[in-house]
């Protein structure tokens, strides 16, 4: 279990940053923020999210997948890896149904520039 704690936490630090610097969350707002940056900020926060859950679900399928191969003699193993692979593909489906939600939900309120992330 240590083994894939460590590379989550090395992911994890070498994923963040890369994500963070192309984030550019904050909006300028050179002559004071109005409603239209605050939304643009719920835009761009929500779309970092989205951004980041990808690489991480992708790394819990390799993961469940490797522990499948892996432990193909040893049931508990196997059972494991699938249960990582399952949980993995489950938490995907809930980011992009939330992010449709909320993308549905911030048109509606006149939010412009969402971009889909998933493309």
């Amino acid at each position: 279990m240590k083994p894939i704690i460590l590379l989550f936490t090395i992911t994890l630090i070498i994923v963040v940053p890369m994500f963070m610097a192309n984030a550019a969350l904050v909006p300028n707002c050179n002559s004071g923020c109005t409603y239209k940056d605050f939304i643009q900020l719920l835009v761009n926060f929500f779309n970092f999210l989205v951004f980041l859950s990808v690489p991480f679900a992708v790394l819990g399928i390799s993961i469940g997948g490797l522990m499948m191969i892996i432990g193909s003699a040893n049931t508990t193993a196997q059972s494991r890896g699938r249960e990582i692979l399952q949980d993995s593909i489950m938490g995907l489906l809930i980011v992009v149904s939330a992010w449709l939600i909320i993308n549905t939900i911030m048109v509606s309120l006149g939010a412009t520039g969402f971009n889909n992330p998933l493309k």
